[in-house]
């Protein structure tokens, strides 16, 4: 089942080039799919009654043109066949009828007491998949570590977190954004894995290279060392 939601710009998702910033991007695209959820069922609250919940694994993303505020936007998301452990959601926005973005994310279902992963039969959603879109799956992000260097830090503050306690997966776009210059350009393609969370409070060491391919890696880091995310950011001239 396809699910469509309309959603108007908010101003305050734009950057100083005026755009709608990729973690804007990545929310609408999030929101539309826990909208279906809360539609149909089960919600996040009956989930978590249930002792589930989901999380992010990995994203990819692709934006053929940059969003500006009050534009009026048709998000489409649909659950694609999962199988083993991994669940996998589709997402696109158009704009007057035209697709401006596309994405693929994979995510995991945990027990709430334990954090144990879950098989897909766990998960019992009541409207059916729909077949995988064109986009096809996330990226695996490939990180030279020898090429890498520290570009900052940045510690977990409550602004980052959601109700796990736990910096919120719509946010590192946007973080790691932050240790580029994004003055005329915009990202237009993005992969993220998601490694292992990083809770209220936690500093990350936060590492970069420009890859021969004109790809912009990341990679963050723990205070135990544990690799948090990788990541890989494409950009476009305005």
């Amino acid at each position: 089942m396809i699910f469509r939601e309309t959603f108007k710009v908010n101003s305050h998702s734009c950057d100083y080039n005026g755009i709608v910033r990729p973690g804007a991007v990545i929310t609408y695209l999030q929101e539309a799919a826990n909208l279906q959820l809360e539609t149909y069922g089960p919600s996040d609250a009956e989930m978590r009654e249930q002792g589930q919940f989901f999380v992010l694994s990995r994203l990819g993303m692709a934006l053929s043109s940059p969003i500006r505020a009050y534009e009026t936007l048709t998000a489409e998301t649909w659950s694609a066949p999962s199988r083993g452990f991994s669940f996998l959601r589709c997402h696109r926005l158009l704009r007057g009828g035209e697709v401006i973005c596309e994405a693929c994310s994979v995510w995991a279902l945990l027990g709430l007491e334990d954090k144990h992963p879950l098989r897909v039969d766990a998960y019992r959603p009541n409207f059916d998949d729909e077949p995988l879109s064109a986009f096809g799956m996330p990226d695996r992000v490939r990180v030279d570590a020898a090429r890498l260097s520290e570009v900052g830090k940045h510690t977990v503050r409550y602004v980052d977190t959601d109700r796990n306690q736990h910096m919120n997966n719509t946010v590192y776009a946007d973080m790691l954004s932050g240790f580029l210059d994004l003055h005329g350009v915009y990202v237009s393609r993005l992969s993220i894995n998601y490694f292992h969370e990083a809770p209220i409070g936690m500093t990350l060491s936060v590492f970069h290279a420009y890859a021969n391919d004109g790809l912009h890696v990341f990679r963050t880091l723990r205070e135990d060392g544990e690799t948090n995310v990788e990541a890989a950011f494409t950009l476009a001239d305005l």
